[in-house]
C-alpha cells in the first residue's frame, strides 16, 4: 500500500494548495496535521482511507474532494478544520470513526451520496443509513424524529450550536456528544431518556443555562433526580409531556 510518508507535509507553513496523486491508497495518521496555511486538498478516487488526525488543526483547510472510492474515515480525521464549511462523503464510505470533524465549528452542511448504502443524510445530520443513529452534527442540525442513539463525540467542539431538540425516539447519548458545545443555551428532553445520558456528554457547556424537560405520568422519581444532577447549576424546567415544537 502506498502512503504519503509523515514527515513531509505535517506542519508545514508553505502549503496552500495540495493534489494527492492518483495511486496513493492511505493518507496515514497526522499526515497533514498542523498545515496551517493549507487551504485546499483534492483526495482522488484511489485514496481508501484517510488516517487518525490525519488533517487535524489544518485551521485554513476551506475546501476538501473527497472521492468515490473513499472507504475509511479514521478518528478525528479532519479535527480543528475550523473554516470547513460543507462536507460530502461519497457513495463508497464504509466506516466513520468517533469525531472526525471535532472542533469544526463553522460547519453548516453535511450530506452523503443517495447511493451510499451504510449512511444518509438528513437536516444537516450524518446518520446510519435506518436513521437510528447519529453520527456527526453540526451547527444548523436539526435531530431527526427516528433517532435512537447519538455516537460518541458526534457535536464534539460545535462551539456555534445554541439550541438543541432531542427527539421524542431518543434513548441513549454516548459519551462527549455535545462536549464543547461552548455557546449551548437551552436543551429540551424527554426526562426517560435520562438513564441513558453519559455523564461527559454536556461537558464543557459553559453557556447551558435552561433545560425544558418533558414529563410524563409515567416519569420515574428517580429520572428527575438524575436530571437535577446531570444539570446541576442549570434552571430545570418540568413541563408536560407533549411533541416539542
Amino acid at each position: 500500500m502506498c502512503e504519503i510518508k509523515l514527515e513531509f507535509y505535517a506542519g508545514r507553513a508553505d502549503l496552500e494548495e495540495f493534489f494527492i496523486e492518483e495511486g496513493i491508497e492511505e493518507i496515514v495518521g497526522s499526515n497533514f496535521a498542523y498545515s496551517k496555511n493549507l487551504k485546499k486538498i483534492s483526495i482522488p478516487s484511489s485514496v481508501v482511507r484517510v488516517g487518525s488526525l490525519a488533517f487535524d488543526g489544518c485551521s485554513s483547510l476551506s475546501r476538501i474532494r473527497l472521492c468515490n472510492g473513499l472507504k475509511y474515515l479514521e478518528f478525528g480525521a479532519f479535527n480543528n478544520c475550523v473554516s470547513l464549511k460543507s462536507i460530502f462523503l461519497p457513495e463508497s464510505l464504509y466506516s466513520i470513526g468517533c469525531i472526525p470533524f471535532g472542533g469544526c465549528y463553522n460547519l453548516e452542511s453535511l450530506r452523503v451520496s443517495k447511493k451510499n448504502p451504510y449512511f444518509k443524510s438528513k437536516d444537516n445530520c450524518i446518520l446510519s443509513k435506518d436513521g437510528t443513529v447519529l453520527y456527526i452534527g453540526c451547527r444548523t442540525s436539526i435531530i431527526p424524529d427516528g433517532v435512537t442513539l447519538i455516537d460518541k463525540g458526534a457535536f464534539y467542539g460545535c462551539k456555534k450550536l445554541k439550541k438543541i431538540v432531542l427527539p421524542r425516539s431518543l434513548k441513549e447519548i454516548f459519551d462527549e456528544a455535545f462536549r464543547g458545545c461552548s455557546s449551548l443555551e437551552v436543551v429540551y428532553m424527554y426526562a426517560d431518556i435520562v438513564p441513558l445520558i453519559d455523564p461527559s456528554a454536556f461537558l464543557q457547556c459553559y453557556n447551558l443555562r435552561d433545560v425544558f424537560v418533558m414529563v410524563g405520568s409515567a416519569t420515574l422519581t428517580q429520572n428527575l433526580r438524575l436530571i437535577a444532577r446531570l444539570f446541576k447549576g442549570k434552571n430545570l424546567h418540568f413541563i408536560p409531556e407533549v411533541e416539542i415544537c
